[in-house]
C-alpha cells in the first residue's frame, strides 16, 4: 500500500515594495538640419508627330469552286497465266455535282 500525502506550504510574505523612479532631465540639444538645395528636375518630354497608317483594304474575293465530274479511265496491268482469257468491265460510279 502506498499512501500519498499532500504537503501544502503557505508562505505569506508581506513586504513593502518601493519603486524608485529617477527622472534625470539633462538639457538635450536637438540639431535639425534642413538643407534645402535647389533641385533642378529635368523632364524631357519630346512629343513627335506620330502618323498612324491604318490600311484597311477590302478587296472583293471571288471564291471559285470548280467541280468537274469526269469519267475516269481504268488502267489495269495484270500478270495472268499464259493462254488465259481475262475480261475487264469498267462501270463508272455516279458523280454528284456540288457547287456552281
Amino acid at each position: 500500500m502506498h499512501s500519498t500525502s499532500t504537503v501544502q506550504n503557505n508562505h505569506s510574505m508581506n513586504s513593502t515594495n518601493t519603486a524608485h523612479i529617477i527622472n534625470t532631465t539633462k538639457p538635450h540639444t536637438v540639431h535639425i538640419i534642413n538643407t534645402t538645395k535647389a533641385h533642378t528636375v529635368h523632364i524631357n518630354t519630346t512629343t513627335k508627330a506620330h502618323t498612324t497608317h491604318t490600311n484597311n483594304t477590302t478587296e472583293a474575293h471571288t471564291i471559285h469552286t470548280t467541280t468537274t465530274a469526269t469519267t475516269a479511265s481504268c488502267s489495269c496491268q495484270c500478270q495472268c497465266p499464259q493462254d488465259a482469257t481475262v475480261q475487264y468491265q469498267y462501270i463508272p460510279a455516279p458523280h454528284q455535282h456540288i457547287g456552281r
